[in-house]
């Protein structure tokens, strides 16, 4: 199940008009509306930024449309990612004593 038609309508579109916006015809959108072709990553990729929402949502994974996650979050996030073995352990001993102190559930990290 996909939330295409249904994100479409919101828009007051016809497929013709989402079709334009893909670049592609109009029997191609209802073709992706009904799941008779399936969806390639480039189409997928141009379907969420023209919908503004993530692929679980469009794919019908996730009922949360955008992630509620800030851009400095997404900075922070990208910081541990790229940290060695060793820088992550210290974030992770940090936030535990964090969540220890302000009650937080641990599982919250």
């Amino acid at each position: 199940m996909n939330r295409i038609k249904d994100l479409r309508l919101e828009n007051n579109w016809k497929q013709s008009d989402l079709a334009e916006r893909l670049h592609v015809n109009r029997q191609s959108v209802g073709n992706y509306e009904t799941e008779v072709r399936g969806l390639d990553v480039e189409t997928i990729e141009k379907l969420c930024h023209i919908f503004d929402c993530t692929a679980d949502y469009l794919l019908g994974f996730s009922d949360q449309r955008r992630p509620e996650i800030s851009d400095a979050e997404w900075r922070l996030l990208a910081a541990y990612r790229a940290a060695n073995v060793r820088d992550r352990g210290l974030v992770d001993q940090i936030l535990a004593a964090y969540v220890q102190a302000t009650g937080e559930e641990e599982s919250a990290i």
